[in-house]
């Protein structure tokens, strides 16, 4: 109990009151049952009290349970959610993958479209250099 309220004198009390409140359950259950010939009815007798029981330890030992295992549920919630994180990132980069591939493939081609048209260009300048030496007179 000291891990739940980090006090000594406080996990104490609680665990003395409920000591008390389970052994008092108990007993109000073991006196208000009636002796009878048949174990079916002194069963019957005590259902009510039984279920009343489960429901008491269930209600508080369940929510207890849970902020003594705090740290450790915290953990494995953590661990569950980084690997959600990672699957949803492998699935982003295959669901991109393609149409990063399909856009790189057209960079790559307008640069080898650009590298022609240079190229051309090139071309038609130096035949247009030619043309005009061929064509010009020098002035003297």
């Amino acid at each position: 109990m000291y891990t739940v309220f980090d006090s000594y004198l406080i996990a104490t009390a609680f665990g003395f009151v409920w000591g008390l409140l389970i052994f008092n359950l108990d007993r109000y259950i073991v006196s208000t049952l009636k002796k009878s010939d048949k174990k079916i009815n002194e069963i019957w007798q005590a259902t009510p009290r039984i279920i009343l029981a489960v429901i008491i330890a269930v209600v508080i030992s369940k929510p207890l349970e849970l902020k003594i295992f705090e740290k450790e549920i915290d953990q494995v919630l953590l661990q569950e959610k980084n690997q959600l994180t990672l699957e949803n990132q492998e699935q982003v980069a295959q669901l991109y993958a393609v149409e990063e591939n399909a856009f790189a493939k057209a960079i790559q081609e307008l640069k080898t479209e650009v590298q022609n048209k240079e190229a051309e260009v090139n071309a038609l300048y130096n035949i247009y250099i030619t043309e005009a030496r061929e064509h010009l007179v020098p002035i003297n």
